[in-house]
C-alpha cells in the first residue's frame, strides 16, 4: 500500500503537469522555446534535479542537438558541448529510444561496453541518476528529454517517467502546432 506521503508527491506531481498543459494550450507558438524553459525549471526545482534537457534530431535523423536545458545555478551549462552529435555515435541508447523505452541508469557502470561514447559524454553530467525519455511523434522518435539527480534514494521509476513522458506529449504537440499554424499562414 501505498503511503500518504507518495501519494501527495503523485498529486503534487500532477498538478504540475496539468499546469503545465495549460499553459501550453493558452502559449502563442513564438512563445513555445520560452514555456519550455520554464517548464523545464519548475520540474527541475520539483524534483530536486540537477539538470533537465530537451534534445532534437535534425538532417533525418543524422545529428541530435541539446535545444533547450535547465540547470541549477551552480552548474555550467551544457549547451554549447552537445550541439550537432552524430546518431550513429549513441546507437546503443538510440536503439533503446527508438523502441520507446525509457532509460534509467542509477549508475554508469551498469552501461555495457558497446555505450563507451555514451559513458564518456553522460560523465560530464555528473549527478548520481541519469535518465532518457523518448518524444514521440506519428510513431517516431523525434527527440528525447534527458535528466540528472544526485538523490541517495533511488527514484520511483513509474511516476517519474510516466510524468516526463506527459511532457514530453506537451511539447510535441506544442511543436507539432507550431508547425501547423506556420503553414496555413
Amino acid at each position: 500500500m501505498e503511503s500518504v506521503e507518495a501519494l501527495k508527491y503523485r498529486l503534487s506531481f500532477f498538478q504540475l503537469i496539468t499546469g503545465i498543459s495549460t499553459e501550453f494550450i493558452n502559449l502563442p507558438p513564438n512563445e513555445n522555446s520560452e514555456g519550455i524553459e520554464r517548464s523545464l525549471r519548475k520540474i527541475g526545482e520539483f524534483i530536486d534535479g540537477d539538470r533537465l534537457a530537451l534534445f532534437m534530431f535534425r538532417d533525418g535523423g543524422q545529428f541530435v542537438d541539446m535545444t533547450h536545458e535547465w540547470k541549477r545555478a551552480n552548474l555550467p551549462s551544457m549547451m554549447s558541448f552537445f550541439k550537432e552529435i552524430l546518431c550513429s555515435q549513441i546507437s546503443y541508447t538510440l536503439v533503446r529510444l527508438r523502441q520507446m523505452h525509457d532509460i534509467y541508469i542509477a549508475s554508469l557502470d551498469e552501461l555495457p561496453p558497446e555505450a563507451e561514447f555514451e559513458k564518456e559524454m553522460l560523465k560530464k553530467f555528473g549527478g548520481k541518476q541519469q535518465g532518457f525519455i523518448p518524444m514521440i511523434y506519428q510513431k517516431q522518435l523525434i527527440g528525447f528529454i534527458f535528466f540528472v539527480v544526485s538523490l541517495d534514494t533511488p527514484i520511483n521509476y513509474n511516476d517519474f517517467f510516466s510524468f516526463f513522458r506527459m511532457f514530453g506529449e506537451i511539447v510535441v504537440n506544442a511543436f507539432e502546432n507550431k508547425s501547423y499554424i506556420e503553414q496555413i499562414q
